[in-house]
């Protein structure tokens, strides 16, 4: 669906539990002239329901 709308984005993936990667993505997100939305969508390698994540796995994240 188009509202005449232009506009751009940007996709800054990153590993949130390496440290280097979190800084690069602070650097570019501060270089950027604005930001309006930031999605995080970090997740992790296993399926099951959340009742049974055990705190190691959790701590993880």
């Amino acid at each position: 669906m188009s509202l005449g709308a232009t506009g751009s984005a940007t996709f800054h993936p990153l590993d949130v539990t390496d440290r280097d990667q979190i800084e690069r993505f602070a650097t570019e997100v501060a270089a950027s002239p604005a930001v309006d939305i930031i999605v995080n969508v970090a997740g992790w390698d296993r399926v099951q329901p959340f009742s049974m994540l055990r705190l190691i796995l959790w701590t993880r994240f």
